[in-house]
């Protein structure tokens, strides 16, 4: 639980892929979620906020760029772009 404030909560989470049981984590997301409730305690309104975990975005574009024959951007250990003069 993030806030709670009247009949509004916010909360988050993530959600994880493996590309089998027990596997190797082939996809992550960070998720925020607002929820309003009633006075009976139930949930009228849901909103989900979510962005996928960058070095996993990173290694999509990646493989997708060699699928297709190309070479992936050379990066730095921070995951940004090296500079080419």
């Amino acid at each position: 639980m993030l806030a709670v404030d009247g009949d509004t909560f916010v909360g988050n989470g993530w959600s994880r892929y493996f590309d089998a049981p027990a596997g190797r984590m082939t996809d992550e997301y960070l998720n925020v979620y607002v929820c309003k409730f009633n006075d009976a305690g139930e949930c009228t309104d849901f909103i989900e906020y979510w962005i996928q975990n960058r070095q996993m975005r990173r290694n999509k574009l990646d493989e997708m760029i060699q699928q297709y024959g190309g070479t992936p951007p050379a990066r730095n250990p921070d995951g940004s772009l090296v500079a080419s003069i």
